[in-house]
């Protein structure tokens, strides 16, 4: 036992006595570093930085300002649909929270828009969509009898696109400043008969995973752009008044 307890504190001895070389070979190594080792040292040490850390933070702050505008908005959708609409036989009511409720039988395609202009598929008529990845709804709704429908433009002279959701979601990406789109519900047939059956209108950002129908309500850069128009407008009052 004794034995043992010897050869233990040998060993321990060798590896405190390695440290310590290893530590002080360490604070010596400079004295043993070639030239050019010296002035890469030197290079390092005398590296100015500043422009790299201000297009970090630039970025930083940008990545931060885009979330920051883009907060406070689960459903971008602002449905702008009026009140009442019959079309081919269906009539459409927009509840308070923005849903739509459909009943009637179709006499022939029917269909609801309720972003964009209805009945137009132009990118005058379009809506502006900021850039980012989007997922449109699908939870909640009949969809074997309807069909939701998202016209999008990448800019001004582009082709306009659709996508068709059926019952799954369906994601997309905006890469474009210019971007715009429309958002519809459509009963594709004649010979529908529906009872009240509603649509809960929702596009959100994709990172948000929680499917739950929740009202429109405007980012912090539509909040901002709305104080912006009701300032302007004050003034123009202002100025005419004068």
């Amino acid at each position: 036992m004794q034995d043992e307890y010897k050869s233990s504190a040998h060993r321990v001895a060798e590896i405190d006595a390695a440290v310590d070389g290893f530590q002080a070979h360490a604070a010596d190594s400079s004295v043993h570093m070639t030239g050019a080792e010296k002035q890469k040292l030197r290079t390092l040490e005398n590296y100015d930085d500043t422009e790299l850390r201000g297009e970090i933070a630039e970025k930083a702050d940008a990545s931060a300002l885009g979330a920051v505008a883009n907060a406070g908005a689960k459903n971008i959708v602002n449905n702008t649909a009026s009140a009442s609409r019959v079309v081919s036989g269906v009539t459409w009511v927009k509840n308070p929270d923005g849903s739509m409720s459909a009943s009637g039988t179709s006499t022939g395609a029917s269909a609801v828009r309720v972003v964009g202009v209805q009945g137009q598929s132009s990118y005058a008529a379009a809506v502006p969509i900021p850039k980012g990845r989007y997922t449109i709804s699908a939870s909640g709704f009949d969809q074997t009898r309807f069909r939701i429908v998202l016209g999008f433009f990448e800019n001004e002279n582009a082709e306009r696109k659709i996508t068709y959701v059926y019952n799954e979601e369906v994601d997309f990406v905006v890469t474009s400043d210019t971007a715009r789109y429309d958002f519809s519900c459509i009963i594709t047939v004649e010979g529908v008969t529906v009872s009240g059956e509603t649509w809960h209108p929702m596009i959100r950002r994709a990172e948000i995973e929680d499917d739950t129908f929740v009202p429109y309500a405007p980012s912090n850069r539509e909040l901002y752009e709305m104080i912006l128009a009701m300032q302007q407008n004050r003034s123009t009052e202002v100025n005419a008044h004068a």
